[in-house]
């Protein structure tokens, strides 16, 4: 018969699922892979993204030892959120549409989760929103600051399931042990935040204004995911320029889906006049047997796909 554990650790406000596990595990001073050994035995839970569901059947072996119920363990996870602004997606697909992707290969992640340092700070216990999870996040709207991805001391992605019992904390980066509430953070962008809190507004009205029209929230997402995944211009004098990747927008940074962010708030205000912003200038071809120059942008996006391959953040 499952006995409850001896400690129970309620949700908090927005808490991750996965997160919400990992300090539980710690609360009970054990790691959150034996906790999932444990609930599990014969799963290796940590090699999947949890925060995209259970099985009704491991959910219900949770809910006999959380003491949360399965409701809420449910509303802790991504589907629902994902049901609302794609409620036709494909739950087997690789890539959810608005949820940032992690890269797992076993435990191991190549991109962080994202989180705010003043955030854990400020917590009793720290934890990781679900909102952190989504593409159009890149902002803590609170501290005005970019949200990271990585440990700023080692630049290792963030994995709070990969802490130990003796962290006690999932506040502490599991690579190097640093303390994720002393990473310094810049300023978020107005414009990326402004679009930010405008598409968790249409997430709960169920519509939203795209252009002088009001839209029901799925042909809302909709928009805003084509006009953030179009092609940029560099002629934009004003838009910021930073090392960019040619990566799907869901395995993004969020330096980069900032830059994205704010175009797409441009083109749901009506102001770029469905002008490409940012793609590359034609170049003239190189004579026979000479190799051509690569691009600035070229080599930067090399370099950072070759630092998410071998898990290195970038400031």
């Amino acid at each position: 018969m499952s006995r409850p554990w001896a400690l129970r650790v309620p949700l908090q406000p927005d808490e991750l699922f996965s997160t919400w596990l990992s300090r539980t595990a710690l609360q009970q001073g054990c790691d959150p892979i034996h906790l999932t050994s444990f609930v599990w035995p014969r799963w290796r839970a940590w090699t999947v993204d949890l925060d995209r569901g259970l099985s009704a059947e491991r959910l219900a072996s949770l809910v006999k030892r959380s003491g949360e119920s399965m409701k809420q363990l449910e509303a802790a996870t991504l589907r629902p959120l994902v049901a609302l602004v794609a409620p036709d997606h494909n739950p087997a697909a690789a890539v959810w549409p608005w949820v940032l992707t992690q890269g797992t290969r076993n435990r191991l992640r190549r991109t962080g989760l994202q989180y705010c340092p003043e955030c854990l700070a400020q917590d009793g216990s720290p934890y990781f929103r679900r909102a952190w999870r989504l593409v159009w996040h890149v902002g803590c709207t609170q501290h005005g600051t970019l949200l990271l991805d990585h440990c700023t001391n080692c630049q290792a992605p963030v994995e709070p399931h990969r802490c130990v019992a003796e962290h006690r904390s999932l506040a502490v980066c599991a690579s190097c042990e640093g303390d994720l509430r002393c990473g310094r953070s810049s300023t978020v962008c107005a414009e990326a935040l402004q679009f930010q809190q405008r598409a968790d507004a249409v997430l709960v009205a169920g519509t939203g204004r795209w252009a002088g029209e009001d839209l029901p929230r799925q042909a809302w997402f909709d928009l805003a995911h084509q006009a953030a995944t179009g092609p940029l211009h560099a002629r934009d004098e004003d838009l910021p320029h930073g090392p960019r990747t040619s990566l799907a927008i869901n395995l993004q940074r969020p330096s980069e889906r900032l830059l994205r962010l704010r175009m797409a708030k441009r083109v749901m205000d009506g102001e770029s006049h469905g002008r490409r912003i940012y793609g590359p200038r034609l170049q003239r071809a190189a004579p026979l047997g000479v190799r051509p120059a690569r691009s600035e942008l070229a080599v930067q996006r090399e370099w950072l796909r070759m630092l998410r391959r071998l898990r290195v953040g970038h400031a």
